[in-house]
């Protein structure tokens, strides 16, 4: 059996296929040329189009493609997205490599086609509610061929700010024999969380002045509750509590002072 095959003298016939290479042995018999041995290879060259671009795949456990969600009391080293990348090239021009932008996160490398973003810092969504992370990954081939992507980290609000009134003692005046009902005063608090976390309502610690005052469990807002005499209340001090609507409530109080 005879294998006929040709030589392409042109480059541009080479400069879109793979390159093959064939190693030929010739032995001259009496001025005839014989082929003795073929030993065909094929090589990726890393020219186009055969060094590809890495192509890349970031999925968060909630499987949304560029957009994931951690807690911010999230510890150090807390999963937070799978990183995949492919490159169908050979040799040095399919192997890559990955990394990230941001300090409060690390990538960790599982094996030659996967890594997983960890949280490398403690987060606080009061002070940061989101970042956006450019994960970059680029082959070995020469040139170097990348692909990037841009993963929106959410961080979620937990209760973890309690209470806290605008003052630390409110004075209020209130006049003598005024009827049951009168606006005494108003006080405030406000909670760096959001949501039900930040949602606050109002109440008085009961003690002996406390009982003669109502507050408004929403707005803050104080009343009496029954006529007050000064000779025998000249100064009425009370505390008054806010309390957030987290799963685990916490609260803040102040201090209260009618004359």
């Amino acid at each position: 059996m005879m294998t006929r095959f040709h030589v392409a003298t042109s480059l541009s016939a080479l400069a879109r296929t793979p390159t093959t290479i064939l190693i030929v042995s010739f032995l001259m018999v009496q001025g005839h040329c014989n082929v003795s041995h073929i030993h065909p290879s094929v090589a990726d060259e890393g020219e186009a189009p055969e060094n590809h671009r890495p192509t890349m795949h970031v999925t968060s456990v909630r499987g949304q493609a560029g957009f994931a969600i951690v807690s911010e009391v999230t510890n150090i080293g807390e999963f937070v997205a799978l990183v995949t990348v492919d490159d169908p090239d050979s040799e040095e021009n399919g192997i890559t490599s990955c990394q990230l932008d941001n300090y409060h996160f690390s990538l960790m490398k599982l094996d030659d086609n996967s890594y997983k973003i960890v949280t490398a810092r403690r987060l606080d969504r009061e002070n940061m509610p989101s970042y956006n992370v450019i994960i970059a990954c680029r082959d070995g081939g020469s040139p170097s061929l990348s692909t990037s992507m841009t993963l929106n980290i959410e961080v979620a609000d937990e209760n973890d700010n309690a209470p806290v009134f605008t003052q630390a003692a409110y004075f209020f005046n209130v006049g003598e024999h005024e009827r049951i009902g009168t606006e005494v005063g108003r006080v405030s608090a406000r909670d760096n969380d959001i949501g039900d976390n930040a949602r606050l309502t109002y109440g008085m610690e009961i003690d002996d002045d406390g009982d003669l005052f109502t507050i408004d469990r929403i707005t803050g807002d104080i009343y009496t509750s029954r006529v007050l005499e000064t000779e025998v209340h000249s100064q009425l001090t009370f505390r008054v509590v806010a309390y957030d609507r987290g799963s685990n409530p916490l609260t803040g109080t102040t201090t209260v002072v009618v004359k």
